[in-house]
């Protein structure tokens, strides 16, 4: 199976990929941070994993990797705190960002 997964760096994420990748899916990592990626990128022991990197607020390239997924999983929250450039103003506004859609 080919499964796409927005999110994959985090904490479930991470975990999800290492399962997914054991049961030899192919898979497609979606991160806000491809050159960090939490690591993902440069886990040896993921290499058949496709980093991607994208903003889930814009159409881009990354979404051509999409194309021949049989599942997309979106694990993604608000950007990390520590996510340079994107820290949110608040812990409230962090989790307002969780539960409230987008206008």
């Amino acid at each position: 199976m080919k499964v796409a997964v927005a999110g994959g760096t985090g904490f479930v994420g991470v975990r999800l990929i290492e399962t997914l990748h054991r049961l030899g899916d192919r898979l497609v990592l979606l991160t806000r941070d491809p050159a960090g990626g939490n690591g993902c990128s440069q886990r040896n022991f993921f290499p058949t994993v496709t980093v991607v990197g994208y903003d889930p607020d814009q159409r881009g390239d990354w979404q051509q990797a999409l194309a021949g997924c049989d599942a997309v999983v979106n694990l993604a929250g608000p950007p990390s705190p520590t996510f340079p450039g994107q820290r949110p103003a608040n812990r409230a506004s962090a989790i307002a960002a969780c539960v409230a859609p987008k206008s």
